[in-house]
C-alpha cells in the first residue's frame, strides 16, 4: 500500500521479479505477528476489532473521573440498602404459616411487580386488569395443629383495585366463599384478616383468589394462617409486624429514589472517551520474531528472521536495533523517513493520478520491475521533494498541481495534430475526458435533489445491523447499505459482502483488494443501472419536485436542469429532447406532470454528459 510493491509472492519463494526475498517477507511478518489486530470475543469463536482510547483533554478526563466516582458512590449506597432489605426480610419472618405468591400455583395471565412498596417476599403479582375470569392463583398449606386460625390476605390497596375479589377457602372437604375489597387499605400492615376458622390437626387448606367478575386490578401478594387461640401476646406480635413493614416501606422508597438518581446520573454522563479501531502491541512475553515458512507451509519451519526491513532498502543491517515493542513504531518511522526512496513518491503519484487521470508512473500500485517507468521522472522527484519539505501536506501539493499549465489544458478534437503525436497523452499536451467516480455520481444526484448532507458521521456504523456494527451475528436485523442516507458516499461504510449494484456497476473499488487506480469503464449497463435503480428514481423525483417549485414553464425547466445537472447553459437540442418526450404516447399515458418530468430527469442522470468530467 505505501511502497507500491508486491510482497505476497515472497511468502513462499523469493520474488521472481522484484528484489524481495523470503527472508524479507518474514522479517516484516514478525512485526505483525507481534501485534494485536483483533481483541475479545463478541460471540463464540469470533473476535471483535481492537478498540483503542484516543487522547482527551484534562478537563474531559476529570469530568469522567468525577462522574465515575459519584456513580460508584451511588452503587455502593444501593447495594447497602438492598443488603439491609435482605437482612430485614430474613430476620423478620412472619409468624404462623405464610405462603408467598412465588410459592402459589398460578393459572392464566399474571404480571410480577414491585411497583408498590410494602409487600411480602420479592414482590407481588397482579392480573393487569384484563382477561377477567381466566386468572386464578391458589395458596396451599397444611395446618399442623388443631385450633382456631386467622386467615390473613396480604395486598396493597388503591382506588383502581378490585372491590369484589372472590376468595375461595377450601379446608379439607369444607368450602367457604368470601369477598375481599382491595380498594380498602389493609387493616394491619400489609394484610387484612378475612375470617377465623376452627381447624383440625393436619388440615389441608387452599385459598384461591380469582379475577372472575372483578371490577379492577386484582393483587395477589401472600396468604397467612396464624393460630390465635394460644397464649402468645397477639398485640405484641402485631406491633412487631407493623414496625417491620414500616422499616421495609422506608427502605424500599429509599432504594427507589437511589435507583432513579442513578438513572439520572447515567443519562447525564459526560461524553465517553472516544475510541478508534487501532492495533496494539502484544504483551512483551508474546512478541517474537517469525521463522521462515518453507514453501509457505505453516508446519515446515526454517530459520528465525529478526524483525526489520527488506534488504534492498538498506546498505547495512536490515534488523531494527534497538527494538522496542512489536516493531510497528520502527516500521512507521522508516516508512516516513524523508530519505525513503518510495513512500513519498508513491503518495505524490497517486495524487497526480486522481487529478490528471493517469499517474506519472501509470502502474500506481507497482513501482517494481514489472511496473512502468515514470514519464516525467524529474517532475516526480521535484514534486516529492516539495511534498516532504512542506510536511507531507496534501492540500499544498494539490494546489500546486491544479494551478499548473498541465492541469489547465483543454480537450481537443480527434483530428488535432497533438492526438496523432501523442495518442496516449503521456506528455500532457491536452486534457482527457474522464468519467467521475461512483461516489461523486451519487453525491451529484443528491446535490441535484437538494438532500445532500455534507457533514460527516461520528459513528459510521450507527443504524446498521448488529452483525456489521458490533461484529455480532445474534441479531435478526438485516444487513443493508444506506444508499438512502443523505450523507456523502465517502462517509458511508462499505460492507464487503453487499456492495450496492449502483456503486459496483460504476466501478467502485473492490473492498477486498488494494486498488490504487480503479478500472474506468463506459458500458451500457451503467446507464441502465442509473435509469432503473429505485434509489436513482427517488432522487429524480426529489429533483423534479425541486425544479417544479422553482420554475413555471418548460423553457425555465430546461435552463434549470442544464444548470444544476450539467453546469452549462441550455442548447437548442435540450429543449427539443424535452418536447419530443412530452409529446410521446408514453409520456401522455402517465398520470401526472411530475412523473413525466421525473423520467426526463432520470434520463439526464443516466446520460454520458452527467457521468463525465469535461
Amino acid at each position: 500500500a505505501f511502497l507500491g510493491m508486491t510482497f505476497g509472492c515472497a511468502r513462499c519463494h523469493d520474488h521472481k521479479f522484484d528484489p524481495i526475498t523470503t527472508r524479507d517477507y518474514y522479517a516484516m511478518a514478525g512485526i505483525f505477528r507481534s501485534t494485536r489486530t483483533l481483541h475479545g470475543e463478541s460471540q463464540q469463536y469470533v473476535s471483535t476489532w481492537k478498540k483503542t482510547p484516543l487522547p482527551i483533554s484534562k478537563k474531559h478526563k476529570e469530568s469522567i473521573r468525577a462522574h465515575e466516582q459519584s456513580l460508584q458512590g451511588l452503587e455502593q449506597e444501593i447495594k447497602a440498602v438492598e443488603s439491609e432489605l435482605k437482612v430485614l426480610a430474613e430476620k423478620t419472618e412472619l409468624e404462623g404459616i405464610t405462603i408467598d405468591d412465588v410459592d402459589a400455583v398460578r393459572e392464566g395471565h399474571w404480571v410480577e411487580s414491585t411497583y408498590k412498596s410494602g409487600f411480602v417476599g420479592k414482590g407481588y403479582v397482579h392480573d393487569e386488569n384484563r382477561n377477567k375470569g381466566e386468572a386464578s392463583i391458589r395458596f396451599a398449606a397444611v395446618l399442623p395443629n388443631a385450633g382456631r386460625y386467622e386467615l390473613r390476605v396480604h395486598y396493597n390497596s388503591s382506588g383502581n383495585r378490585a372491590s369484589n375479589l372472590p376468595v375461595t377457602v377450601q379446608l379439607n372437604d369444607e368450602t367457604h366463599d368470601l369477598v375481599l375489597s382491595q380498594t380498602v387499605p389493609p387493616t394491619t400492615g400489609t394484610y387484612s384478616v378475612l375470617k377465623e376458622f376452627e381447624c383440625e390437626a393436619e388440615t389441608q387448606s387452599q385459598v384461591t383468589l380469582s379475577n372472575r367478575g372483578t371490577d379492577g386490578y386484582v393483587i395477589a401478594d401472600a396468604v397467612q394462617w396464624v393460630q390465635v387461640d394460644g397464649e402468645k401476646d397477639q398485640g405484641e406480635s402485631d406491633a412487631a409486624i407493623e414496625q417491620t413493614i414500616a422499616m421495609r416501606t422506608t427502605l424500599t422508597q429509599t432504594l427507589k429514589q437511589l435507583k432513579s438518581q442513578r438513572a439520572d446520573w447515567v443519562a447525564n454522563a459526560p461524553p465517553p472517551v472516544p475510541t478508534a479501531m487501532a492495533l496494539a502491541d502484544l504483551p512483551s512475553d508474546e512478541q517474537e520474531d517469525c521463522p521462515i515458512h518453507i514453501r509457505g507451509e505453516v508446519s515446515n519451519l526454517g530459520d528465525i528472521v529478526p524483525r526489520g526491513i527488506p534488504q534492498v532498502f538498506s546498505e547495512s543491517t536490515t534488523a531494527f536495533e534497538p527494538l522496542e515493542g512489536s516493531g510497528r513504531l520502527e516500521l512507521a518511522q522508516w516508512l516516513t523517513d524523508p530519505d525513503h526512496p518510495l513512500t513519498a513518491r508513491v503518495s505524490v503519484n497517486r495524487i497526480w493520478m486522481h487529478l490528471m487521470g493517469e499517474g506519472l508512473v501509470r502502474t500506481v500500485d507497482n513501482f517494481g520491475v514489472r511496473g512502468e517507468k515514470p514519464t516525467h521522472p524529474e517532475l516526480l522527484d521535484a514534486l516529492t521533494i516539495d511534498f516532504v519539505r512542506n510536511g507531507w501536506r496534501q492540500k499544498r501539493l494539490i494546489r500546486n498541481i491544479v494551478c499548473s499549465d498541465a492541469y489547465s489544458q483543454s480537450m481537443v478534437s480527434d483530428d488535432d495534430p497533438r492526438v496523432s503525436l501523442d495518442p496516449e497523452n503521456r506528455w500532457r499536451g491536452r486534457a482527457v475526458r474522464r468519467r467521475i467516480s461512483a461516489e461523486a455520481i451519487r453525491d451529484a444526484m443528491l446535490v441535484a435533489a437538494g438532500t445532500l448532507d455534507p457533514s460527516g458521521r461520528e459513528n459510521l456504523m450507527d443504524s446498521y445491523a448488529t452483525l456489521v456494527s458490533q461484529n455480532n451475528a445474534n441479531s435478526k436485523a438485516t444487513t443493508k447499505f444506506g444508499l438512502d442516507d443523505p450523507k456523502r458516499t465517502i462517509y458511508l461504510p462499505l460492507i464487503r459482502s453487499e456492495v450496492p449494484p449502483l456503486l459496483a456497476n460504476l466501478d467502485a473499488a473492490d473492498p477486498d483488494l488494494l486498488v490504487g487506480k480503479r478500472p474506468t469503464t463506459n458500458v451500457p449497463a451503467q446507464a441502465l443501472t442509473l435509469i432503473g435503480s429505485p434509489e436513482v428514481r427517488r432522487w429524480a423525483m426529489q429533483t423534479t419536485k425541486r425544479m417544479m417549485k422553482e420554475t413555471t414553464d418548460d423553457t425555465q425547466r430546461v435552463r434549470w436542469a442544464c444548470a444544476v445537472l450539467f453546469s452549462r447553459d441550455p442548447r437548442p437540442v435540450d429543449d427539443q429532447i424535452l418536447q419530443a418526450w412530452l409529446e410521446s404516447d408514453v409520456a401522455k399515458a402517465m398520470s401526472s406532470d411530475e412523473e413525466r418530468y421525473r423520467e426526463w430527469i432520470a434520463a439526464m442522470f443516466a446520460s454520458t454528459e452527467f457521468r463525465f468530467l469535461d
